[in-house]
């Protein structure tokens, strides 16, 4: 029996000293990907179209973009519009006063991008 009681003493003390082991730690949260938002542009396949009036008359100008009357530009003011890209868009800048047609273009944008079209008759 006395060679019993220290191998339990010593199952004891190994059992003892295995419970006082450190807590396990817990793993680093893994961080949530931010999703990269997407231009709206990119989304709509459109590109930004400046209109500029900057007539040597000095005088006002009514724009026309794909047939549809935009409104009178004021000498030395713009109108700005998005549009479709990769498709041309027919412009027509018009005498405020005669109703004549002083200039015209049909740029075609590429997607996400920005142009100034100027009238300067």
């Amino acid at each position: 029996m006395r060679n019993r009681v220290p191998a339990i003493g010593l199952w004891m003390g190994l059992i003892a000293l295995s419970a006082c082991g450190s807590s396990p730690v817990a793993p680093a949260p893994v961080p949530v990907p931010v999703p990269i938002p997407v231009p709206a542009c990119q989304t709509n396949s459109t590109a930004t179209l400046i209109l500029a009036n900057q007539s040597v008359s000095l005088t006002p100008r009514d724009v026309y973009l794909d047939g549809v009357f935009l409104g009178t530009v004021p000498y030395g003011s713009t109108v700005t519009r998005d549009v479709s890209a990769g498709v041309p868009h027919p412009v027509v800048f018009r005498s405020t006063l005669t109703g004549l047609a002083v200039s015209n273009a049909q740029p075609n944008l590429i997607q996400c991008s920005s142009s100034t079209l100027t009238n300067t008759f």
